[in-house]
């Protein structure tokens, strides 16, 4: 993957000095590094035949996807596992809150509009009289340059993962 001149970014497989991250030593050991092309290759081409493509209708780009998944040791994932857990927890909160009796307005925490006035509400679902969540949350994770996780959108309406 290429990245813009001077972007300072995480790179998941592989230290600062080129050597393989612990994590991924045993997995590209095995892994010949020409088949990993080949892999690479073929999972972008077969995305492209299946018109998989990601973005609003107007600038829809190709979905790319890795040949080979992120990789979380167990002990960050338990820690990440809770704060996304509490995260959509509360996102589901809200949600229940902007379509019920909307305590946060009446708190004075957000603006009346900024719910009823946004691009995705729904009045209907507000006059169904039942609870309103999100079934699937899809938040975007990623690590900093100084690899910190942090989650940089939430997706409620139709997480891209789900293809």
């Amino acid at each position: 993957m290429s990245y813009p001149v001077g972007a300072e970014v995480f790179d998941e497989a592989f230290e600062a000095d080129g050597s393989v991250r612990p994590v991924y030593e045993d997995l590209f050991s095995r892994i010949d590094e020409g088949a990993l092309a080949t892999l690479h290759d073929s999972v972008q081409k077969d995305l492209a035949v299946k018109g998989v493509e990601f973005g609003p209708p107007h600038s829809r780009a190709p979905f790319a996807v890795d040949a080979i998944p992120r990789l979380i040791p167990a002990a960050d994932w338990a820690a990440l596992e809770r704060g996304l857990i509490q995260r959509v927890k509360a996102l589901n909160a809200f949600l229940g809150d902007a379509y019920g009796e909307r305590r946060a307005v009446a708190a004075g925490v957000i603006r009346e509009e900024l719910i009823s006035e946004a691009m995705h509400y729904e009045p209907q679902l507000a006059e169904a009289g039942v609870p309103v969540q999100a079934e699937v949350a899809g938040p975007d994770l990623v690590r900093g340059a100084d690899g910190e996780f942090s989650v940089i959108e939430d997706n409620l309406r139709t997480p891209s993962g789900l293809t």
